[in-house]
């Protein structure tokens, strides 16, 4: 394994082929334990073998290869964990808010609203403007990755992008924020 590994660094796609054809599997059937599930098993995988390629000039494996892709693919996975628990709270924080209100809005509000919405939409930078028209569609981030040739964490930049300047616009309004959230979440 030693000799693949000094040939990823070098920069050898077949022993990086050789790699992933070896540990992709075993990795995914470990990561799926801790996600139970596939899909996202496997996103986290391919982020793993991702890095691997990526960082292979700076790859000290003190102990085996096998293990050091374990440690990151459940590195990996605690950062999404991490992410989760953050978007979790910002939904309690939004629906806490949300609830506080007590007002009631006619249809020339909301309709105001929601052209500041589509204003806001189409001043977004287009590659931002592109994935979330995607998102709004249903589609998930690594098929929208795929489409548009993307990476995955590339995908979630433009949408934590497009939600960061949403936010800003409809700052006084966490409910609209709220239920703008929760109908991206159902789609």
């Amino acid at each position: 394994m030693t000799d693949y590994l000094a040939k990823i660094k070098e920069g050898d796609e077949k022993a990086f082929k050789a790699i992933f054809e070896l540990y992709y599997e075993p990795l995914c059937s470990y990561l799926r334990s801790f996600t139970r599930d596939l899909s996202t098993a496997e996103d986290l995988a391919q982020m793993t073998f991702v890095t691997l390629w990526r960082k292979r000039a700076q790859i000290e494996i003190k102990s085996s290869l096998k293990s050091y892709l374990f440690k990151m693919g459940y590195n990996n996975f605690l950062q999404m964990h991490r992410n989760l628990v953050r978007e979790n709270k910002l939904i309690l924080s939004l629906t806490s808010e949300a609830l506080e209100m007590t007002f009631i809005e006619d249809d020339s509000i909301q309709d105001l609203k929601i052209e500041q919405l589509n204003k806001i939409i189409q001043k977004l930078p287009p590659a931002s403007r592109r994935v979330l028209e995607l998102k709004q569609k249903g589609i998930k981030n690594t098929e929208i990755s795929s489409q548009l040739d993307l990476s995955i964490k590339t995908v979630e930049s433009h949408v934590r992008n497009a939600f960061k300047i949403i936010r800003k616009g409809f700052k006084n309004n966490p409910l609209f924020m709220m239920l703008l959230y929760c109908t991206h979440k159902r789609k």
